[in-house]
């Protein structure tokens, strides 16, 4: 307290009406014994009313952590240092230090009366205080930025996480000339830079004892081996020039809260690690959702993945990541590439990021930038909508990473293993949301998309109706984005119900999707075969060669399949002339492993009232559809078919009893016997109705 006030960060206090005094308390840094720090606090309440409630936050200028941690990679010299006493070196106006006041002891004499102090600059707690000080950073580096170079003020601008500063520079002796620089741009606005540290012995010979940070005071740069200093928080091994974890593990009661506790130690702003450390996030997701309160004893089951967790914590210790994304001597980067992975299951989802660098003697290096990883939701989600989140997540991080990074015209790749995901994926990544191919991919030409979207529907009808509807929902977008080209205002019509002509062309686009992502080879080879002449002559030369192309094995090959003007397969022949409709003389083939096909005989089987196998193929057929090996796969669906099992089940038939011990026994005649009484029934006796009853007799022989 007496340092403060010698230093004029306080001031006693003039006799004047109103103000504020905040009450104030000594915190001590676990690993910094020696150094206590006055904590003025402004978070205390008086009649519900605090100091911080009364304050503005200011605006967010503080840089990204992350970003700042990102960025001190790039360069093969790394350099640190720490802004002396940053908030108490802005002053607070006059009029407003009243606000700030607090009691203490002249001269720090315990045995005098207290008196009234003022601090004279911004305190620690206060919420206004970060955003004070970085804006006079920032101001101070746009009064003499045309004095000094763009890597002095840039450093000052982007290189700083509150009073931290961390750059990272291509050669020693622009690293000097950047400490320099900073130092004295600093010295102008009554700042100091001390606590100082380099990967480079030439740099740190030229910075002095006192201004080097604690670590690096006592060693001799020339033979001993340069220290582990926390940068923003991530153990950076100096000599080796990587980062490390650093791991201790207490010994924490075996409960929800202590395994909380063990799992949050680690610092990972990069994600880095976090494939290991979702295996403890899960953990605790489980005791959650199972209902565990904080300090109950976490089940056995658990108990043991959670031991195998905890031992594998300790191996975090041995991994050793480079800092710097470019290896010694690697020479000029030519090229920069950020490629994205992203992949989901039902434990959880995660997506990892690698710079790809290429330099101008021709080598590449590869390192990974940024990870980050989550547990998949306690409600159930299906994996598809997991990736898509992924995906996001694998975006977002891209996105921010082409904001952070200093590398010119980096280009990005996102990988992804989901159909789903990248049927979804625009074409075109400038395209804005309001246009058509964000909203939805085009249902008639992609058809891998649409046979993954198909799966999820259990009826013919809806799925045709689904593909409908999302083809009228296009084709509305296509005409707001016309009319808002045209600058045209038009009245849009009400939703009207779907006609047959509109579901044939849903039927007709679900068919040629199967076929196209089926029978893809085969197509081709039909098309190349329809561009040639259509001549009689040229037709059976089609035929040869279609014969030739179509291996014998596959199962078109004796279907004389051919391609109609709407694109569909269908099956061939020499009826054509007939006067039939052509889905009789030419059906639409299927395949038989395809679940448009499930589909499409489940609709039938029904209509004709869960009929035998023999009637339902026929109602297909009749309907203009040929399924390959028909008739074996219709038998098989009608084996799996829950009703026609109950329709067509076996009567029940109970078990007859085992035989009594005397039947089965050797015994003289005789020996066992027995009768038994049955009636009545009626018998006539002239006019008259009688009864009657039986009795027999049985006997051992």
């Amino acid at each position: 307290m007496q340092g403060l006030i010698d230093k004029c960060y306080a001031e006693e206090s003039p006799h004047e009406d109103g103000g504020w005094y905040l009450p104030h308390h000594g915190v001590y840094h676990p690993k910094k014994r020696e150094k206590l720090r006055v904590v003025l606090d402004a978070s205390a309440k008086h009649e519900n009313v605090a100091l911080n409630d009364c304050l503005l936050k200011g605006p967010g200028q503080n840089n990204s952590l992350i970003g700042v941690l990102l960025r001190f990679r790039e360069q093969p010299v790394a350099n640190m240092g720490d802004m002396e006493n940053m908030f108490h070196m802005f002053k607070v106006k006059e009029e407003d230090r009243k606000f700030l006041q607090f009691l203490w002891w002249k001269d720090g004499d315990l045995n005098s009366n207290h008196i009234k102090y003022r601090m004279t600059s911004h305190i620690f707690g206060a919420i206004s205080s970060p955003a004070c000080a970085l804006y006079g950073l920032r101001k101070l580096a746009e009064d003499y930025q045309d004095e000094y170079s763009s890597n002095v003020i840039a450093f000052l601008k982007n290189d700083f996480y509150v009073d931290d500063g961390l750059k990272s520079i291509e050669s020693s002796e622009e690293a000097i000339h950047l400490i320099s620089e900073t130092r004295e741009l600093l010295n102008k606005g009554n700042l100091r830079l001390h606590k100082l540290v380099s990967n480079n012995r030439e740099v740190m010979n030229t910075i002095p004892m006192s201004e080097r940070a604690k670590e690096m005071r006592n060693i001799d740069l020339n033979r001993d081996t340069l220290p582990i200093c926390p940068a923003l928080g991530v153990q950076w091994c100096v000599e080796a020039d990587s980062f490390q974890f650093k791991v201790q593990i207490n010994d924490k009661p075996l409960t929800r809260r202590g395994i909380l506790s063990t799992v949050s130690c680690i610092f990972d702003p990069l994600g880095l690690v976090s494939p290991f450390i979702l295996g403890g996030k899960k953990i605790l997701q489980e005791l959650r959702r199972d209902g565990a309160e904080w300090d109950d004893q976490v089940p056995e089951s658990i108990s043991c993945r959670w031991e195998r967790w905890r031992s594998d914590l300790l191996n975090l210790t041995k991994l050793n990541i480079p800092r710097c994304y470019k290896p010694n001597d690697f020479g000029e980067v030519t090229t920069a590439e950020l490629h994205h992975f992203s992949d989901a299951s039902v434990e959880g989802l995660g997506q990892s990021s690698y710079l790809r660098l290429k330099s101008n003697t021709g080598r590449i290096a590869t390192t990974l930038v940024m990870g980050k990883s989550k547990v998949a939701p306690s409600k159930p989600v299906i994996v598809p909508r997991l990736e898509l989140s992924a995906a996001v997540m694998s975006i977002k991080v891209g996105s921010f990473l082409a904001k952070e990074l200093e590398y010119e015209d980096i280009a990005h790749v996102y990988w992804t293993d989901s159909k789903v995901v990248l049927g979804l994926a625009p074409d075109d990544p400038e395209v804005r949301k309001s246009e058509v191919n964000v909203f939805a991919p085009n249902v008639e030409t992609n058809h891998d998309h649409l046979s993954d979207v198909l799966k999820r529907f259990s009826s013919w009808n809806i799925a045709t109706r689904v593909v409908m509807w999302c083809l009228r929902f296009i084709q509305k977008l296509k005409q707001a984005k016309n009319r808002k080209s045209t600058q045209q205002n038009t009245v849009e019509a009400r939703n009207e119900p779907l006609n047959v002509q509109e579901i044939q062309v849903a039927e007709k686009i679900i068919l040629k999707s199967t076929q196209t992502a089926t029978f893809e080879k085969e197509i081709e080879i039909l098309k190349a075969i329809n561009r040639e002449d259509n001549s009689e002559h040229t037709e059976r030369k089609q035929a040869r060669y279609r014969n030739e192309q179509i291996k014998k094995t596959r199962s078109l090959y004796r279907l004389d399949p051919f391609l109609c003007e709407d694109g569909q397969l269908r099956v061939g022949g020499r009826i054509k002339r007939a006067n039939l409709l052509r889905e009789l003389t030419h059906p639409v083939i299927l395949p038989k492993h395809h679940h448009v096909t499930n589909l499409i005989i489940d609709h039938y089987h029904t209509r004709c009232g869960h009929s035998g196998s023999g009637i339902t193929l026929n109602e297909v057929r009749a309907s203009g559809y040929w399924i390959i090996s028909g008739r074996a796969k219709i038998g098989s669906y009608i084996w799996k078919c829950v009703t026609c099992r109950k329709l067509r089940a076996n009567s029940q038939s109970q078990k007859t009893s085992d035989l009594p011990a005397d039947r089965l026994e050797h015994a003289p005649p005789f020996t066992y016997s027995a009768v038994d009484f049955f009636g009545p029934f009626y018998v006539k006796e002239g006019r008259k109705q009688m009864k009657r009853y039986g009795a027999m007799f049985t006997f051992n022989l």
